[in-house]
């Protein structure tokens, strides 16, 4: 007798990490959508708190080499993301970390990151946006076109908005359950 597949139990394969990942950016509209003013308020809020004209939300596609900006304050217009080759954001998915980075160009994770030429990225910091079941979706960041330290304070406040941002993610999951 063949099983029947049910609501209860379904027979799906067991997916990776990063397939979960991409299920859940496209289930809740995360990736290739529409700017949101919930998402733009936390880039205005970063850019109040870090004192920089640049800051992002972004959400890291492993499967599909990139990272999508689902808001960005002081990138040129039209960017609406980069290949992964350019991302300093994946180095905080992979982690699970903060990723402080006060000199890009002589700092050994990211030297060798386009970003810092082509978006003149000298440094960055970026707490993980992390999904309903606790996977590292992305990250909030602050980018400088300065050498600068990080105080203390706005890496509080960093790692305090980025799970703002996580919460805003886990109310939108909430309503389509």
């Amino acid at each position: 007798m063949q099983q029947q597949k049910t609501k209860d139990r379904p027979e799906d394969p067991i997916q990776t990490p990063d397939e979960i990942i991409a299920n859940v950016l496209r289930r809740l509209s995360l990736v290739d959508s529409s700017p949101e003013p919930g998402f733009n308020r936390f880039t205005r809020l970063v850019c109040h708190v870090a004192h920089v004209r640049m800051a992002m939300v972004t959400f890291v596609e492993e499967r599909a080499n990139r990272q999508y900006f689902k808001a960005a304050l002081g990138l040129p217009d039209g960017v609406t993301g980069t290949p992964l080759e350019q991302s300093f954001c994946k180095i905080v998915t992979r982690t699970g970390k903060m990723l402080d980075v006060s000199d890009a160009r002589t700092d050994a994770r990211v030297q060798d990151n386009p970003s810092i030429e082509e978006l003149g990225v000298q440094a960055y910091l970026g707490a993980p946006i992390v999904g309903p079941s606790g996977e590292a979706l992305g990250s909030l960041c602050a980018v400088d076109k300065v050498p600068r330290d990080w105080s203390d304070n706005q890496k509080r406040a960093m790692t305090d908005l980025a799970a703002c941002v996580s919460d805003h993610i886990a109310l939108r999951h909430a309503r389509l359950a």
